[in-house]
């Protein structure tokens, strides 16, 4: 991954909102990302001032390979991440599709 995945910056509830789907009468309210829910909450719970949520898809050529990927990313600024960008370092991501 490298800066040119990143889609735009969003809010949580940007997130959640994308990611949440209609209520079914009769069924519980469904959660923010679903079977992902534990992995985004602990997304959330990483967050700390100055931090960014950004919104990310592989490109078009990495889809094509069958190794693309697309989700959320957190990262902190000057932090040694997981994945190191030119300003900052990927703290914890929440993958919502690949092939």
């Amino acid at each position: 991954m490298d800066a040119s995945w990143l889609v735009r910056r969003v809010t949580v509830a940007e997130a959640e909102a994308a990611h949440t789907a209609r209520r079914v009468s009769g069924r519980p309210a469904p959660v923010p990302f679903g079977g992902l829910s534990a992995q985004w909450r602990e997304l959330v719970a990483e967050m700390r001032p100055g931090d960014e949520l950004w919104e990310y898809d592989s490109p078009a050529a990495e889809w094509d390979r069958n190794m693309g990927s697309s989700g959320y990313i957190l990262i902190r600024p000057g932090a040694e991440g997981h994945i190191r960008l030119p300003d900052g370092g990927v703290v914890a991501c929440v993958t919502c599709r690949m092939n």
